[in-house]
């Protein structure tokens, strides 16, 4: 049984399937690899996403308990991407 399926049965929120039929590890790794492109380009950047992008943002930074971390609306979060 691959690891997504077992994840919408599993108290472990990091592999448990959710937008788009991602994991949370699998859009952490997404935002990752987003945050690395924006690292090479020009300064400074404004990036207006939903709060799932800014919470595996914070997975990335602290680690997978930082999912839980609420976040009310229309809230905004800097972070610095050196």
């Amino acid at each position: 049984v691959e690891a997504t399926v077992i994840g919408r049965f599993t108290d472990d929120h990091m592999l448990r399937v959710r937008y788009r039929g991602e994991t949370v590890a699998e859009l952490a790794a997404r935002v990752g690899a987003a945050l690395a492109d924006w690292r090479r380009g020009p300064r400074p950047l404004l990036a207006v996403t939903h709060a799932g992008v800014i919470k595996a943002v914070r997975v990335r930074r602290a680690g997978p308990a930082a999912w839980e971390g609420s976040l009310g609306w229309g809230m905004w979060e800097t972070v610095e991407l050196d």
